[in-house]
């Protein structure tokens, strides 16, 4: 637009006056095809290029909205055409246009026959406020218009809230026509109920009797109402079992399988195969050895070894350590030098594109496609949880190798680095799919950006579970309002959440006035939003926490169960009083977690809280202060919808403690390249999963550091042939290449070499460190012996590793053939 001045109607695109944000909520998905209306009120202050725009009342149902716009982006409205007949000057201004003022009518002017309700068309053409603006010289007399009729639906119109009369609550919906259900109502499935577009020019719903006009509260538009009883959101039900479809057996005999077998469950074989290929050019293009997928296992097994070796860094494995920390010496167990180690590390090349484009897409994408494609072979539970996580990146913010888009989150462990949003499975805790976060431009071309950042991740994340009826669950940076629609309109899922900081049309002051102070204490309102019923639920513990669910039940479920002390006084003992809230104090010897988290790793101590340095063992060193403290647990009622939400909320960070803390492969990998970066921090998710996998198959009650020590084993023992079937091993290795092409044996699972140094001779007499015998095939010395032999044969039977050397591959055929012919 050229030109312009002030009190002109213009009209410009919905997104572009008033964001995504708020056009989205007014208009809905279609919001960047409405256009709107408004006067320009004055120029902007910084810039004669931009204009102070008061939109219509009528096109957003809000008065007295002004947002900053660019001239480019405007449009002057076509002028309404002139009145038929003289029109009566008035010399004031005219009353404003919600009082409805009647006017006069000159005598020799004919009488304007009534109009119905006015579009927003016509009505666009001659604005009201425009009536107010200096250039407003004439008004057309005409008398008040007929009240409008509209269908009933749950959006407060606009007018209501800006009029004076806005301070008497309005009349209330009558419970009985709210979608939810109590005790003697059965809610319709949400199929049934026809979704209406949000307008905010549509009146209340049907008043009703029932609640109280202090029961009643309207927030941005949407009535909710009080409920003194339960309430349940009933919806699809979800009967699908876990099921993990693999290449691998896993369904059958489970627990004979090795940890190697459920780790390349989920990073699979093909991308162990296509990374091997892509590093093998790397090396040659560099005049070094190409890699076989058995190296490249070994690689990673050693890695993970390294994680849980305990030294600063990985170089220390290989050499002897010092006298109060003695090194692995990985280097002898596994055959592989240092040297050879980190070419590979350096050499990672996971796709084609990294050749010819070293853009970030080139590095991030086949991992996170690997990743998601992979997961979504898992049929997961009922609960699903989204959370963030972090790559830490401990280089520095602008140094060489750092990743192109950082993020930093001062509350994180490792506050600086690439910001991953996740999806996991509640009740076993695998990861099911990730997203990495990059610039605020590349964001608004995902998905389901039109509904905001808050809404169109958990859309995103979730897409390959759309419409099966499960429930998503997400902390205060997804949960709104917004995002529980959104997810049950246009994914068919439900959605429980904490409510923070977003808090646009959720009663948020309301609920903490109606419930209690004590613990354990409910409050419940209910809402009718395009036809989706939402509950906004408020549970006390000491703190306020506020829900918004478009699923589940406020009926009691199970009570929180919370550690505390109690002093005894002779045969009398004191506690914290209980409220009518507080169930009651009950006695207790073990420990327990404060709160409900998923205890996945319970008997292995991973994930104990520092709670267990305050219990007090039951001893007698004579003292009166160990018998006068007690250990005892508070019992605090809690609903049905609160025990589901915090009894799978802290699924993903638990996982990120284990990969953190427990395994710690990014602390002891300092690599300088982001892209290995997110390599260590996807190979950690995929060890932790595999645990996971292990214990829910298996039963198996493993502690993170124990499970890896197993899959190090596993894959540094792997049984992956690197050698070209048809030629002499002794000729490859005068070639110094390696065939990338590999064969899969006929190994029992049971075969696992281990150190001689493990024997309980030489732990006993401790007469070497280190010591060897020759090998059983080659009659070389070897540090390695198999465990399945020694265990059923009764015999030690030395065998060289599997680098270099094809005895542990001969070793394992005879003993298979042998038990065939036995």
């Amino acid at each position: 637009m050229r030109g312009g001045r002030v009190g002109d109607v213009v009209t410009m695109d919905a997104v572009k006056a008033l964001g995504c944000h708020k056009a989205v909520m007014i208009f809905g998905p279609q919001a960047h095809r409405r256009s709107i209306q408004g006067t320009l009120v004055a120029r902007s202050e910084e810039s004669r290029g931009r204009w102070v725009v008061e939109w219509a009342e009528q096109d957003i149902g809000r008065a007295g909205m002004r947002t900053e716009v660019s001239a480019r982006s405007l449009q002057l409205a076509q002028a309404p055409p002139p009145p038929i007949g003289r029109v009566a000057s008035t010399p004031s201004a005219p009353a404003p246009p919600s009082t409805h003022a009647p006017s006069t009518v000159t005598p020799d002017m004919p009488p304007v026959p009534p109009q119905g309700p006015t579009s927003p068309t016509s009505h666009a053409a001659q604005p009201a406020s425009s009536l107010d603006s200096p250039r407003a010289a004439e008004a057309v007399q005409a008398p008040p218009p007929a009240p409008e009729v509209h269908p009933p639906s749950s959006i407060v119109p606009a007018h209501a809230t800006s009029s004076p009369d806005s301070m008497v609550p309005p009349t209330p919906p009558d419970p009985a026509a709210l979608p939810v259900s109590g005790p003697d109502h059965t809610a319709p499935p949400p199929s049934s109920q026809p979704a209406t577009t949000m307008s905010p020019s549509l009146p209340l719903d049907p008043p009703g009797a029932a609640a109280s006009a202090n029961d009643t509260v309207v927030k941005h538009g949407v009535v909710w109402t009080r409920r003194h009883d339960t309430v349940t959101l009933t919806g699809p039900a979800h009967r699908e079992q876990h099921r993990f479809s693999s290449g691998l057996d896993l369904l059958t005999a489970a627990d004979t399988r090795e940890p190697l077998h459920y780790f390349l469950h989920m990073m699979p074989l093909q991308f162990i195969r296509e990374t091997t290929e892509f590093t093998s050019r790397t090396l040659f293009q560099q005049r070094q050895r190409p890699c076989t997928e058995h190296e490249v296992l070994k690689t990673i097994g050693l890695l993970v070894a390294c994680s849980v070796s305990g030294m600063s860094n990985l170089r220390e494995n290989w050499s002897g350590g010092h006298m109060f920390k003695p090194s692995p010496r990985l280097g002898d167990l596994s055959g592989m030098g240092v040297r050879r180690f980190e070419a590979i590390l350096a050499a990672l090349t996971f796709s084609e594109r990294e050749a010819t484009d070293n853009g970030f897409r080139a590095f991030a994408d086949p991992l996170i496609h690997m990743f998601n494609t992979q997961r979504r072979r898992i049929t997961p539970g009922h609960f699903l949880v989204i959370d963030e996580s972090m790559s830490g990146w401990l280089g520095g913010w602008e140094s060489e190798g750092a990743p192109p888009h950082r993020t930093y989150i001062p509350r994180k462990p490792v506050p600086k680095g690439m910001e991953l949003k996740k999806l996991a499975d509640g009740e076993t805790g695998i990861m099911l799919q990730l997203e990495l976060q990059e610039s605020k431009d590349h964001m608004y071309d995902c998905d389901y950006a039109a509904f905001g950042n808050a809404a169109a991740w958990p859309l995103r994340l979730t897409k390959p579970w759309h419409h099966t009826g499960r429930t998503v669950l997400g902390d205060s940076a997804f949960a709104s309002v917004q995002t529980a629609l959104a997810l049950k309109q246009h994914a068919g899922l439900g959605f429980i959440g904490v409510v923070k900081t977003s808090t646009r049309s959720f009663p948020q002051k309301e609920l903490e006035e109606w419930v209690g102070a004590h613990s354990g204490e409910e409050a419940t309102a209910t809402a009718n939003v395009q036809g989706v019923p939402l509950i906004a639920h408020v549970w006390r513990n000491f703190a306020a926490i506020r829900f918004v669910a478009s699923c589940s039940s406020t009926e009691p479920g199970e009570p929180a169960r919370k550690r505390a002390k109690t002093f005894s006084s002779g045969n009398s003992s004191t506690s914290e009083s209980a409220s009518g809230s507080i169930i009651g104090v009950e006695s207790n010897s073990d420990t327990n977690r404060a709160t409900d988290p998923p205890q996945l790793d319970s008997a292995a101590g991973d994930d104990d809280d520092d709670d267990d340095d305050d219990d007090d063992d039951d001893v007698d060193d004579g003292s009166t202060e160990n018998d006068a403290r007690s250990t005892s647990e508070r019992v605090i009622r809690r609903s049905t919808l609160v025990a589901n939400y915090q009894k799978y909320s802290n699924t993903i960070d638990v996982h990120n403690h284990r990969r953190q803390a427990c395994l710690g492969i990014e602390r002891h990998w300092r690599t300088r390249q982001w892209k290995n970066r997110l390599f260590s921090t996807i190979l950690g998710m995929c060890v932790v999963d595999a645990h996971l996998l292990y214990q829910h198959r298996t039963g198996e009650r493993l502690s993170t550091e124990a499970f890896a020590v197993r899959l190090a084993q596993s894959l540094i023992n792997n049984t992956l042939s690197g050698h070209d079937e048809g030629r002499p091993a002794r000729r490859r290795r005068q070639l110094g290449v390696r065939s990338t092409v590999s064969r899969p044996t006929r190994v029992p699972p049971q075969h696992v070499l281990v150190p001689l140094q493990e024997l309980p001779e030489y732990q006993r007499s401790g007469a070497a460190k280190y010591p060897r015998r020759h090998c059983s095939e080659c009659k070389r010395l070897t540090l390695l012996f198999c465990l399945y032999c020694h265990v059923v044969h009764a015999k030690v039977v030395p065998v060289c590793g599997t680098n270099h050397h094809t005895c542990f591959i001969a070793h394992a055929d005879r003993e298979a053939d042998d038990d065939d012919a036995f």
